[in-house]
Parts: C-alpha cells; structure tokens; sequence
C-alpha cells in the first residue's frame, strides 16, 4: 500500500461518545488480588499470563500467573515472598520475568518459568509496596530462543548486555561492551529502548571512547558491533526511542545542536541520517515519537511551528513531511497512535474543540469517529481483531474501557453492568490481547471479579 500524497481531514464534530455498553466474561475473581502487570503468552500467544500481588497481614505475595481464559483458570507459576517476579517476555510456552527492583539498575536477575509448572502459594515476605522498573535496564527484546538484554554480570562487570536461554534459564554474558566495572549499558539519564530488525536487537551501548552511541547484536559476542557513531569521540549522541519498521530503524536523536529530530538508519547502506530538522532553533527540537507503520511508510507525531501533528516519512529527507494539519489554529497533540488493520486509530483535538477519536484509513483520509465526554484523557489503547480496545479517564478520575469497530455507533463502553464503574486505584487498567480475546483487570463497584475478556469482535 502506498500512502497518498493528499490527505484529507473530515472533522465530525458534531458525533458524541457512544452510550451503549459491552457485557464482559468474567474469567476469575481473585478476591484482595491487584493485577499489576499483563502480557499474552504461551504458544501462539493462546494464553494471557499476568503478575499479582496479595496483601497478608501488611506483608505481600507476588504471584507470576496464567490463564486459558475460560471462567475459573488461573494457573500459579511463581509465587515469592521476598521478591517481585515481573513479566517481561514470552517465548513459545515459556515465559521470562526479572526479580529485583533497584532503581538503579544493579540488583536485578533474569529468570525463566515453563507455563506447564505450576506451584503453590508462598509465605508472605516483603512489605507490600509497589514495582519499580529499574532504569538501568534495556527494555527486553526476544530473539529466537533467547532474550536479549542486560544487567550487572557480576561484580567484576558492570551493566552490561546478556542473554537468557529459554532451554535452560542460564544468564550469559554476551559482551563486556565497556570493560571493567563500567556501564557498557548506560546509566538511567540515556535511553534504554531497543528494536528488532532483520534478527538483530538494536540497542544504546557506551564506551569510554564513543559515549552514547547506536549498536546491534544476534546474541553473540562477534556479532555485538557498534553501528555507528553520529557524534565522533566521547560526546554522546542523545538516541532517544528507537523503531523499526519497513526494513529501516528510526529514531529520535539530537542533532549537532542538541536537538531532538528524527533520523533513520538503512542498514543496507549502513548509513544513519537526519531526516529532517522539523523544529529548526528550538532547543526541543520536534521530539518525534509514536513511530508507527503505515503501508510502505511510517507515522509519527513530531511538533513544528504548526504546533504538534502528524507526520510521515518514507525513510529520505524528501519523503519526510507533515501528514495533516490537523488543528490549524493550534496544536492536535495526537496520542496513542495504533495500528487496527490498514488502519491508523490515534487520539487528537482539532479546531472544533474537545478530543476525538479519529481514524487514518489506507485511503489517506482522516475521519472523527466520535468525540469524547468533556474532561475526558485516553489513557492506553490496543488493537486486536478489527477493532480498538481503549481506556478514559474522567474528571474524578473514574477509569471506563471502551471497544471501537471504527464507528461511533459500533464504540461501546465494557462493562458488566450499566451502573458499573471502574473503581480507580490511581492506575488504569491493564490491557493484553492474545489469539482469543482482549483481557483486562478491573474493579468493578458492582462485583469483585478482577480479570476480564471479551472476544477480538464482539
């Protein structure tokens, strides 16, 4: 699909929040249970697997779980008391997870649970208290049957870049980037965001002679490379988020002044290059995120002297341009740019005021599906089938899920019943999508069931 060089902007502001609801099943109910984590899982993404944390007499047990979805299956993997195991990754009916929670980086473990094992219930341990994601990680990629990612390999070796065998659980060094104590990974101020592209993870490395620059791996200590430094000697070159899509990476880097801009690297030329200085002079440069494929091309959000818009880019300099300008008297501020089909689903405000729902279809035209109740923020949003399951937050902060087919009279809320509400414990709730439905944890004010589904399209 090719990405028409005209886009048009039909505002249909006149087109309310949908009203009507979205019975869920209930899959478990998990009495004095808080779900703080949730990925799908297991072969073909068939399961959803899911941390828990249990409060006993002021003290906590932290639960790695799993269910089929049908009504009443919750199987116990892991169950500590002295320790958090946090998901991270899935492979096939494995499933990797992390224990530690130092903000600093330096005290956490790589483990590995066979979603056949189940296990027990643990003596309560620590006190309760929230999960903490250290910053001196890389966020986990999953090559082949390994997971790539780092921590600190022993006292001789800083934070570095390891492997954790799905076969065997064993951690292995896979290159002491910057040899000694030092931080081959850097510390919590640079970027910690990886990318897969062509069975290469594409990470932040450091060393004490390039700083802060672009690097790859297969796994393996020979094919652990610097890519390519952007800013020659030990002066970092800023890479922030990193995406691959269309056979290229792209990320936000600072320019030569500091600035953060989009640039894109081919690894068929081997070449990283601006894309295009979108926020010329301005210390903040355009601060590209929300990468996201469109066709042949990629979207992203970036903010020009027209304000926050959309943009697209075809990987040149030429190709790089805003996409619509969606709020010409001001800025859309598109968020939570999500890919349903051909599709683009993404938040946003244009002149007409309040923030819709809109939809980027394969056409290239941009429609409102529907406007959201006044004082309303999306909160997340996922694809799965050929709809959008997405969570608001209202003035009260009162959490409500909605599912949306792209129309505003197939976007319903999901709820158990029409006076039910979200009961908010400050966050939203915890969205995965898997072979068989959306899941979703929730504390419902008219019943005590924590985890949720319903069908890819209801």
């Amino acid at each position: 699909m090719r990405v028409p060089s005209t886009i048009s902007v039909l505002l249909l502001g006149t087109v309310l929040h949908a009203q009507a609801y979205l019975v869920p099943t209930a899959v478990n109910e998990l009495p004095g249970v808080d779900i703080t984590h949730m990925i799908p899982c297991g072969t073909g993404n068939s399961r959803v697997c899911y941390n828990t944390v249990q409060e006993v007499n002021g003290n906590a047990v932290y639960e790695l779980r799993s269910s089929t979805g049908a009504i009443g299956n919750s199987t116990v993997h892991v169950s500590l008391g002295n320790d958090r195991p946090l998901l991270e990754k899935s492979a096939g009916n494995k499933v990797f997870y992390r224990t530690g929670d130092s903000q600093l980086g330096n005290n956490h473990d790589y483990h590995v649970v066979d979603l056949a094992t189940a296990v027990p219930p643990a003596a309560p341990g620590l006190a309760l208290a929230l999960q903490n994601v250290p910053c001196g990680v890389l966020l986990p990629q999953v090559l082949g049957n390994n997971l790539i990612c780092s921590t600190t390999y022993s006292a001789a070796v800083g934070e570095e870049l390891v492997r954790v065998s799905s076969t065997t659980g064993v951690t292995t060094l896979v290159k002491d980037i910057e040899p000694g104590t030092g931080n081959g990974v850097p510390a919590c101020s640079a970027s910690h965001s990886t990318a897969v592209l062509n069975g290469r993870v594409y990470f932040v490395g450091h060393t004490s002679g390039e700083g802060n620059e672009l690097w790859s791996t297969d796994g393996t200590t020979a094919g652990t490379q610097l890519v390519t430094t952007l800013q020659p000697g030990p002066a970092s070159s800023g890479h922030g988020l990193l995406f691959s899509g269309n056979g290229k990476l792209y990320l936000s880097s600072y320019n030569p002044l500091g600035n953060p801009e989009p640039y894109c690297y081919d690894p068929a030329t081997n070449t990283l290059a601006l894309l295009k200085e979108i926020m010329p002079g301005n210390a903040e440069g355009s601060a590209p995120r929300d990468f996201t494929v469109y066709g042949d091309r990629v979207v992203f959000t970036a903010t020009s002297s027209a304000g926050r818009e959309l943009w697209v880019t075809d990987g040149t300099t030429a190709g790089t341009v805003m996409l619509a300008d969606i709020h010409p008297l001001g800025s859309a501020d598109p968020v939570h740019l999500t890919k349903v089909g051909s599709s683009i689903y993404f938040f946003a405000k244009d002149q007409l005021r309040g923030i819709k729902l809109m939809k980027l279809d394969h056409h290239g035209t941009i429609t409102t599906v529907l406007t959201l109740p006044v004082g309303s923020t999306p909160m997340n949003a996922l694809a799965g089938g050929n709809g959008l399951v997405y969570t608001l937050r209202d003035a009260d902060f009162i959490y409500t899920l909605y599912h949306s087919n792209g129309t505003a009279a197939g976007t319903r809320a999901i709820k158990p019943a029409a006076n039910s509400a979200v009961e908010s414990n400050g966050q939203p709730p915890r969205l995965a999508v898997t072979a068989n439905g959306f899941y979703f944890s929730a504390d419902y004010t008219t019943t005590s069931h924590k985890l949720w589904k319903i069908p890819l399209n209801p």
